[in-house]
């Protein structure tokens, strides 16, 4: 979701982007893209990785 609203927010400040203000939300959406979201592919294939057993657990026998 926050990959999405950074792409929007780039793509909206394309046009304008000769200012300071739309220069640093590039630069920004540019980190996002290159240092923090890359970040998320071992994240997500750790938690795939778990055991799911106390996802299923019933709880009303604890």
């Amino acid at each position: 979701m926050i990959a999405w609203l950074w792409l929007r927010m780039a793509t909206l400040a394309v046009p304008h982007g000769k200012s300071d203000f739309h220069r640093g939300k590039l630069a920004a959406a540019h980190h996002f893209f290159t240092h923090e979201l890359p970040k998320t592919g071992p994240q997500h294939a750790l938690l795939r990785s778990l055991d799911p057993a106390l996802v299923r657990l019933d709880d009303t026998c604890l």
